[in-house]
């Protein structure tokens, strides 16, 4: 029987399956730097999304603070008191009023103005509320009654959040339904 001659000894230094420690270094550099990259281009994509996000709450919230206080307003029987940033009025047997306290919008049941602790919040972050009256065609910061009240410009600006650096602002015009003025659209009648 013939023998099948002995394999050749390895040289020591041959190389082994696997990577080397420098082929690693490179590929963890290579993925860090790509991840850096990827980071970087969507980041205006995060703050996009963030600063959409915080616009559309705040518009949620000031829109049905305007809503509200324009159903309410719009059957206001009384006018007792107004200015440029508050209003005093009645509907039903109620009294109401409206005013900026500090930074909130609030309004009272009771017939006396809120303070920064009575009267309910409406809606918080206001940097500024104001009211203007048409009476008779004219713009006025007051009014007394609602004789000759055409109409109730409602404006009113939220202050700038951390996601968006500039202020937002809202304005709606309330038409009261129990003036008589002649600028006021007409009533609708139902049948």
């Amino acid at each position: 029987p013939k023998l099948l001659p002995a394999p050749a000894p390895e040289p020591e230094m041959s190389r082994k399956q696997g990577f080397t420690l420098l082929e690693m270094v490179l590929v963890l550099l290579l993925v860090g730097v790509l991840a850096s990259l990827g980071t970087l281009s969507l980041a205006p994509a995060v703050k996009g999304y963030l600063q959409a996000r915080d616009s559309l709450r705040l518009s949620h919230k000031a829109r049905y603070a305007l809503t509200w206080l324009s159903q309410d307003i719009r059957s206001m029987e009384t006018l007792h008191q107004s200015g440029p940033a508050d209003l005093q009025y009645q509907r039903a047997d109620t009294i109401f009023w409206v005013c900026l306290v500090e930074n909130t919008l609030r309004m009272s049941d009771t017939g006396t103005r809120p303070d920064h602790e009575t009267g309910h919040i409406l809606l918080d972050g206001v940097q500024d509320f104001s009211l203007r009256y048409m009476v008779d065609g004219a713009s006025v910061t007051e009014a007394s009654s609602l004789e000759g009240l055409g109409c109730i410009e409602l404006d009113l600006t939220l202050s700038p959040s951390a996601a968006r650096s500039s202020a937002y602002h809202f304005t709606t015009r309330v038409h009261p339904r129990n003036s008589q003025s002649t600028t006021a659209p007409p009533p609708v009648h139902m049948p």
